[in-house]
């Protein structure tokens, strides 16, 4: 599935998702377990993957959490117009992205962070 646009409505391009499979790193899950999120800001980066976001969506519990979603091909995350965008755009502000193949590595990140 291909949304046309974030989760506030602004107008993006390049974010896909399908809910596939069961790791936290893949679309459609559950990131970030019993960690609760804000509707007012939808989107935030995922700790490690440049390619990927975590979109804050109601559980069949009524609950707000983090879900993992994919850019589209050829895009990244980029966290100040939280839309998915060029790699040039997001690496000019998350220079990280652009010298580690999209993967940050040693962010101190894990699935309770």
């Amino acid at each position: 599935m291909t949304y046309g646009g974030n989760a506030a409505g602004g107008s993006g391009f390049g974010m896909s998702g399908s809910g596939a499979s069961s790791s936290a790193l893949t679309m459609g899950h559950v990131y970030l377990e019993g960690e609760h999120c804000d509707p007012n800001t939808p989107n935030k980066e995922h700790p490690q993957k440049c390619s990927s976001f975590l979109q804050c969506e109601r559980g069949i519990d009524g609950v707000y959490k983090f879900v993992a979603k994919n850019c589209g091909p050829g895009t990244m995350y980029n966290p100040e117009i939280m839309v998915c965008d060029f790699p040039d755009n997001v690496i000019a502000i998350r220079p990280m992205c652009g010298s580690s193949g999209g993967m940050i590595s040693g962010s101190g990140a894990s699935a309770n962070a």
